[in-house]
């Protein structure tokens, strides 16, 4: 639902829509790859990960996850 109000705040200030350049276009794809395949390894490993983990290390795992997502997105559209 934020994304409908994201879109109406758009609107109403006077932004004008663009179709996504192809650097947009590669960098959002990779979120398709990553997401993913951070979905199947967490589910793959994180049954007994969760388990036995502790706060700070989930806090590690999601900041890590994050970062490389960034990191390897900026790449890939690169």
């Amino acid at each position: 639902m934020q994304v409908v109000w994201v879109w109406i705040a758009r609107f109403l200030s006077g932004e004008r829509f663009r179709k996504a350049t192809p650097e947009e276009r590669r960098f959002f794809s990779a979120y398709f790859l990553f997401v993913p395949l951070w979905g199947a390894f967490f589910v793959w490993f994180g049954i007994t990960f969760m388990d036995t983990a502790r706060a700070v290390s989930l806090w590690m795992c999601v900041t890590t996850f994050g970062v490389v997502l960034f990191f390897g997105s900026h790449y890939w559209g690169k």
